[in-house]
């Protein structure tokens, strides 16, 4: 289960990097078309929740624990934030669920701002989904952990006895068989 998790989690990881970068580029572009930036910031939200999802299962394995808890401590309120917008028929539809709002003060200034997880704050060159996700906080820590990720699966293929030289024969075609 190690392996499988490690796969996932460096799958999800590199989602968070590829669509973060995609974030970034859509809210950069002037006259940017919200629908587009709108589904960019969903994206990476998912990627973001999966990503939590598999580390935190990494984590009870006792795998990258610390490298672990530093990318959640910056990640976690994304969870909130993608469940909110993932189901926001609730809150703005029929139903009309009352939702609490986030502190997204700026604490340079003495403005005071509440905001719905709906919202997006763009403040200082950060981009902040929901008022509470930095984005580029949350780009920075995927590098890393991804960086410990793809180190950790390098040490699990080393130790398969697929890659065993010896046991590397029965996974490929023997020569006379493959077309010159």
């Amino acid at each position: 289960m190690k392996k499988m998790g490690v796969e996932q989690a460096l799958y999800w990881v590199k989602a968070i990097i590829f669509q973060g970068g995609r974030l970034l580029i859509a809210e950069k572009i002037e006259y940017h078309n919200y629908t587009i930036t709108r589904m960019e910031e969903q994206f990476f939200l998912n990627a973001v929740n999966k990503s939590i999802r598999w580390s935190k299962d990494l984590r009870i394995q006792g795998v990258l624990t610390s490298e672990i808890n530093s990318f959640l401590s910056t990640s976690s309120i994304a969870k909130l934030v993608r469940n909110k917008r993932e189901h926001d028929e609730e809150f703005f539809g029929s139903k009309q669920k009352k939702e609490t709002l986030s502190d997204a003060s700026d604490p340079t200034s003495n403005v005071k701002m509440l905001v719905g997880q709906s919202i997006t704050v763009c403040r200082n060159g950060r981009i902040l989904l929901g008022g509470t996700v930095d984005v580029m906080e949350v780009l920075d820590a995927a590098v890393v952990l991804e960086r410990y990720l793809r180190t950790e699966q390098h040490n699990i293929w080393k130790n398969d006895p697929m890659w065993d030289e010896k046991s590397l024969g029965q996974y490929l075609a023997p020569e006379g068989l493959i077309a010159k």
